[in-house]
């Protein structure tokens, strides 16, 4: 019985320490997507936003969504079919 509130305590901790990284990196994300408020943006600068979003979406992934896989592989497994769903390319 210990051995599983141990284990039930560990996990609780992680996905709670993981869930601030999941919130620090979506305003990171958020603050990014809101310089395609600017007006008369170019492709190039477009690009430029999308890249800095792909590449916090990978670092959400390994940060946040990556930890699940200790907690929850169902849920692990249900956040990355509707990541896949939501993820897109700016256009």
């Amino acid at each position: 019985m210990s051995f599983i509130l141990l284990y039930f305590t560990k996990n609780c901790c992680s996905f709670d320490h993981n869930l601030k990284n999941f919130y620090e990196i979506f305003d990171k994300i958020e603050a990014e997507l809101m310089n395609l408020k600017q007006p008369n943006l170019n492709d190039a600068q477009k690009q430029t936003i999308d890249g800095k979003v792909g590449d916090l979406f990978i670092m959400l992934r390994r940060k946040f969504y990556d930890s699940l896989l200790a907690i929850d592989n169902g849920l692990y497994e249900n956040i990355k079919r509707t990541r896949r769903q939501t993820t897109g390319r700016i256009k």
